[in-house]
């Protein structure tokens, strides 16, 4: 399977196991294919409290399209690689019980992603990444479309940031990161 198309599991509150290698596969856990490529819109919106656990994506993985995993409170961590190249808007919004992300991609879209993580404790980024000519990396946590940024979005639990590479630190950076403690 290297595509999970747009609403494919949307509400399924009850589901335990994803199994996709036919009768062999006897997997217990929500493991996603190695060759997965494509996640779409909605793909698993409203799975409210679906055991995800961490979800760590493969490196084949590319697309993340909006609201993919939104309302998730199963979800306690991620881990999105280099090759995601797309990012959608709040696809990771009001996983409440999401404690860690670590986003190795620096895709093309990724605002608002983790807005409404209000357990977030660390946060793991690849670098400065612009978006509309601005670096503040409290976009991550702004789903406005015009990019006007309030520090009430960004989580009062997020305690530790890491930015993994760059040769200087942008003007409004750390713009909002009121509670941080270790940059």
């Amino acid at each position: 399977i290297s595509k999970i198309d747009d609403y494919a599991f949307y509400g399924c509150k009850s589901l335990k196991a994803f199994r996709y290698g036919g009768e062999k596969d006897t997997s217990e856990t929500l493991n996603f294919p190695s060759k997965l490529k494509y996640i779409g819109v909605k793909a698993f919106m409203s799975c409210d409290d679906v055991a995800f656990g961490d979800l760590k994506f493969g490196n084949t993985l590319e697309h993340i399209d909006m609201q993919a995993f939104m309302g998730d409170n199963g979800i306690t961590s991620i881990y999105i690689p280099e090759s995601v190249k797309w990012l959608g808007s709040c696809a990771f919004e009001n996983c409440t019980s999401m404690t860690r992300a670590e986003i190795h991609a620096t895709p093309s879209e990724f605002r608002g992603c983790l807005y409404g993580d209000t357990s977030l404790e660390e946060l793991i980024l690849p670098g400065f990444v612009p978006i509309r000519n601005e670096y503040s990396l409290n976009q991550f946590f702004n789903d406005n479309e015009e990019g006007a940024f309030n520090s009430t979005e960004v989580p009062e639990s997020l305690k530790k940031l890491s930015v993994l590479s760059g040769d200087k630190i942008p003007a409004n950076a750390f713009s909002g990161f009121s509670y941080v403690e270790t940059i």
